[in-house]
């Protein structure tokens, strides 16, 4: 291909986003790419025409956003409509939060795709007939069970169906060409020597570190009575649909005696709780208004007299029941346990609040000649190499470091050139991380021969998925990208908000 072809001119914003997507495999997918590691959010997964999770809704057309100028589109039948039919048959049960997934997964993958469709038309590339006849031979959508295309599976499908397949693969394939030719590059032989030395070389550390328990008790006692209201518990057992019309059924089989609480979330539920019967336990008003979003239900919920059910609401579960067990009792301002749990609420909320104290107990922790651990929890880090903050190319601390605060103080520059060209012992002084501050030992230095000598032969591999991201990026970041993703779902799909 020339060079002209490969030219992605993809404009960027000045804050880089990454964006994540998990892709499910189907035994049907034609997300193949010969030689080439699959790019995730333009993999592309065709099912037959179906009366799937679309028929749900009555607007056959649905406008998400727009890349370019061009409409991010759903409708039955399109690339947006037939992901959408794809994965949701890839789940046997469908309820709040795998709906949003098989919505989002199609909604980004359409974005990609319409964006590298742009640039291929700009380079002129285009799928003839024959690639495309290829494309689906190779990707085995007609192969029978021993994996060899069958006539007579191809000609069990309807001239419709056949059609569907061979449409969304020709309009994929000029934009699966450009992706293809940006990330695919094979790395210099210094280049792999260069990044598996330093992916071999690691640190260890380990760090005390000084946050929410260092808030005076009083002052929280103090905070507690002068905002009561997050800190008031309430007893619940809930149980959970994936609609409401299957949430509402069961809330009035329970209420006509037909099944009791306990059996309807042990057989019918579908949360976490339903192993236990459903209960939930005793639960805090902020922790609950986290869970269903809305501080009025939150009310609504506690203001249920004791052995009543309330709901069904949309939660982060589903559509949930809840059943209060015990009334709603107010916290003990003198209980150790609840002031812990004020502090950290003062923490996520009002940082500002803690971290003078975090910091002058750093301060003091750190002003310790024989810097004695003895009363201190540490945190210990295995050994890890000089990149923190990310996971394309070899170990970091999202890996090694359990609480994660090593990992937030490395976010500074600074701090982060210190941690690795200190000496082994030298302690360094305390740095913020979060509402929290930390005090790092820097420990011993070592060489994985292992890692050394094994990256080299899947670095290649590797690269192209950074390639990969970097392309998802460029996207997701243009400006040319308006998304309006969220609120179409939560109006035109859900049906939660006004049209």
């Amino acid at each position: 291909m020339a060079d002209t072809e490969k030219n992605v001119d993809f404009k960027k914003d000045a804050k880089a986003a990454e964006a994540k997507v998990e892709a499910k495999k189907s035994k049907k997918s034609l997300a193949w790419w010969a030689g080439v590691v699959v790019l995730i959010l333009i993999s592309i997964t065709f099912i037959l025409p179906a009366t799937g999770i679309g028929a749900l809704f009555a607007e056959d057309s649905i406008v998400f956003g727009k890349y370019n100028g061009e409409k991010i589109e759903y409708k039955p039948g399109n690339y947006f409509g037939t992901q959408v039919s794809t994965l949701a048959s890839q789940y046997e049960n469908v309820d709040m939060n795998s709906l949003y997934s098989i919505w989002y997964q199609a909604y980004q993958s359409t974005v990609l795709q319409t964006a590298l469709n742009q640039e291929a038309a700009k380079a002129g590339i285009k799928a003839s007939d024959y690639a495309v006849n290829q494309y689906i031979l190779d990707a085995g959508f007609y192969n029978n069970e021993e994996g060899v295309f069958d006539k007579a599976v191809y000609d069990s499908k309807t001239q419709a169906e056949r059609e569907t397949v061979f449409n969304n693969v020709k309009e994929a394939i000029p934009g699966i060409t450009v992706a293809n030719d940006y990330t695919t590059v094979l790395s210099s032989d210094k280049e792999k020597d260069f990044v598996s030395t330093v992916s071999a070389t690691g640190r260890t550390f380990e760090y005390v570190a000084f946050g929410s328990e260092t808030y005076p008790d009083e002052d929280a006692a103090s905070y507690l009575l002068s905002n009561p209201q997050p800190f008031t518990k309430i007893s619940l057992s809930m149980i959970t649909k994936a609609t409401e019309e299957e949430a509402k059924t069961l809330m009035e089989e329970v209420a006509a005696g037909t099944k009791t609480f306990e059996e309807a979330a042990l057989n019918d539920s579908t949360d976490s709780f339903a192993s236990v019967s459903g209960k939930v336990g005793e639960v805090y008003f902020y922790n609950l208004q986290s869970a269903v979003g809305s501080e009025e239900t939150v009310n609504q919920i506690f203001s249920t007299a004791a052995g009543s059910m309330a709901g069904p609401y949309m939660t982060t579960y589903g559509y949930s029941v809840f059943r209060v067990d015990e009334a709603p009792t107010m916290a003990d301002a003198a209980d150790s346990g609840v002031l812990s749990v004020v502090k950290s609420y003062i923490a996520s909320n009002s940082p500002d609040l803690v971290t003078p104290y975090a910091e002058a107990a750093a301060n003091a922790f750190y002003a310790d000649p024989d810097f004695i651990y003895t009363d201190y929890y540490v945190n210990e880090v295995s050994s890890t190499p000089a990149n923190p903050n990310s996971s394309a190319f070899m170990s970091s601390f999202v890996y090694t470091d359990a609480a994660g605060l090593l990992s937030t103080a490395a976010a500074d520059s600074a701090y982060l050139k210190a941690l690795y060209t200190g000496n082994t012992g030298d302690v360094l002084a305390p740095q913020k991380a979060g509402s929290s501050y930390i005090v790092t030992k820097i420990g011993d230095e070592s060489v994985s021969s292992t890692m050394k000598s094994s990256l080299p032969t899947f670095y290649d591999y590797i690269a192209a998925m950074a390639s990969q991201q970097d392309l998802q990026n460029a996207v997701f970041t243009s400006t040319l990208f308006e998304d309006d993703f969220m609120t179409t779902l939560f109006t035109k799909v859900l049906n939660l908000g006004a049209n």
